[in-house]
């Protein structure tokens, strides 16, 4: 996400009826895979929060309506964050 979306990302949040926490990672490197297997690094401002399943659906289109793509929103499960949580400390 461009920094400069980072006041309106916020703000839309802040509409959700449930209180939204997020945690922002400047600089954050995002790889994204692609059908025919090859992999690309960027980096980018990166905004994440806890939110139960059922949430989603208010998340994406709070974000619509503030003219962000819902499909914007990547959702793990918290057993998914788990076992990639070493990872991501660099323990393996």
């Amino acid at each position: 996400m461009d920094p400069r979306r980072l006041e309106p990302l916020l703000e839309a949040l802040a509409q959700t009826s449930f209180p939204i926490n997020p945690q922002i990672y400047h600089d954050a490197v995002v790889v994204y895979l692609h059908a025919d297997g090859r992999e690309e690094t960027q980096t980018a401002t990166l905004v994440e929060f806890p939110a139960y399943e059922a949430r989603l659906e208010e998340v994406r289109t709070t974000l619509s309506s503030y003219g962000f793509e819902p499909a914007s929103v990547l959702a793990t499960s918290m057993l998914d964050e788990i076992h990639r949580s070493p990872r991501r400390r660099g323990a393996g």
